[in-house]
């Protein structure tokens, strides 16, 4: 066996090396800190490494999606919107039932006027059968009597 200082010790007869007791592994140093930061360095560069690799593809895809959106979805609801405003909506309903209305309503309608009424009519105005009473000169009225009569209008 051949030892020596910073060396490993070499068994001859066997042709195996053994590891001397003072070195230690890369990732565990005997110590619980340098032992995770050095995990913890490993995930993050491979989780950064697998992010930016999806990063790439991802932006390689982005000018088809970009057209996709313009061309295909928002020029398909803008083609489908102008469509449905030039739709027009035709149907027949038949109704087949009767409504019967029997119902009597009663109107009254007093307009008290207290003032003077001019009337000024554009046109001639005809006022047909106008029942009439003739005094003659016995002052006894003579009615019953139907005349036709025109008011002009002013022109």
């Amino acid at each position: 066996m051949i030892t020596g200082p910073g060396t490993s010790d070499i068994d001859l007869d066997q042709g195996q090396v053994a590891t001397p007791k003072n070195s230690r592994g890369w990732l565990w140093q005997g110590k619980i800190w340098p032992a995770f930061w050095t995990v913890a360095s490993l995930l993050s560069l491979s989780v950064n490494i697998l992010l930016i690799v999806i990063l790439v593809l991802v932006g390689k895809q982005l000018f088809p999606l970009k057209q996709l959106l313009t061309q295909q979805l928002l020029g398909g609801l803008y083609y489908n919107f102008v469509q449905m405003d030039q739709a027009q909506i035709k149907t027949e309903v038949l109704v087949t039932d009767r409504i019967h209305v029997s119902d009597s309503i009663a109107v009254t309608f007093d307009l008290p006027l207290s003032q003077d009424t001019r009337v000024v009519l554009t046109r001639d105005t005809p006022i047909n059968r106008i029942l009439s009473s003739v005094c003659k000169k016995s002052f006894r009225p003579i009615t019953g009597s139907s005349a036709d009569c025109r008011i002009p209008g002013r022109s």
